[in-house]
């Protein structure tokens, strides 16, 4: 694979000569854009593969080329995050809402680091910001991020409301379906949690951490045939799985 890559370099590369051949004028706006997209480009597949010092070089060439590019920016807020380093990710996220304050991606990815980094209150108006962009394409994954947020600030009724939003763009939202399941069960409304834990069932396979919700929820609803069934399941299919949840002692 990174040979492949290496051959799409080495036709950047030659394409950049027979370019530089052509004429020796200054570059024009749109080749430094060209050039910064191929950099981001291949910064994110070297991410993908786990090569973060070949995208750390991408990501420099990239703002070296363009020093306003709030997507740089951002990109490397999340490069230094996977490489365990979140204190250094946070300038360059604050950069990239600086450059771009009204880029749902980029206040999204700000916010998301804030909640990440302990901040989880001071993270919403951040997803707030991001959610008032009506071009950003993934405002049901923003309204999930700050749902969680919401939660971890111990504000149920305003997470309540972030994942509704999210449900209103994308019903089959399953990881925000599970999220509902969770929120419900932690105020006590076993009805609906179970609801929303059908919901979520009926489009397909479940993780341990849904069916430890469902056996919760049939624990509160006294249901405890239903309860031990969750638990079974849960043993059988994800026997080193550790709960989180309040009254994890029960056995199936």
């Amino acid at each position: 694979m990174r040979r492949s890559v290496h051959r799409q370099l080495i036709a950047i590369a030659l394409a950049a000569l027979i370019g530089a051949c052509a004429g020796n004028g200054p570059r024009s706006n749109a080749d430094i854009d060209h050039a910064v997209q191929t950099n981001l480009g291949l910064a994110q597949s070297y991410m993908g593969k786990g090569d973060f010092e070949a995208a750390l070089d991408k990501l420099r060439k990239a703002e070296a080329l363009d020093r306003r590019s709030a997507q740089t920016q951002s990109m490397l807020g999340m490069l230094y995050e996977r490489i365990g380093r979140p204190a250094l990710a946070g300038p360059y996220y604050e950069k990239s809402v600086a450059l771009a304050p009204n880029d749902g991606a980029m206040l999204n990815n700000y916010a998301t680091w804030l909640c990440r980094s302990k901040r989880s209150a001071d993270s919403l108006s951040w997803f707030d910001r991001a959610l008032n962009d009506p071009f950003y394409k993934t405002r049901a994954m923003a309204y999930g991020n700050a749902g969680r947020c919401a939660v971890e600030a111990g504000l149920l009724e305003r997470a309540e409301g972030y994942f509704r939003g999210a449900l209103d763009i994308d019903p089959n939202f399953t990881d925000v379906l599970q999220d509902m399941a969770s929120l419900s069960l932690q105020r006590g409304d076993y009805l609906r949690a179970r609801a929303f834990v059908q919901r979520r069932e009926a489009l397909g396979p479940v993780g341990p951490a849904l069916l430890d919700i469902a056996a919760h929820v049939e624990d509160g609803r006294g249901d405890r045939e239903a309860a031990q069934r969750y638990r079974r399941q849960l043993l059988e299919q994800f026997p080193e799985y550790q709960s989180t949840l309040p009254g994890d002692n029960k056995k199936p």
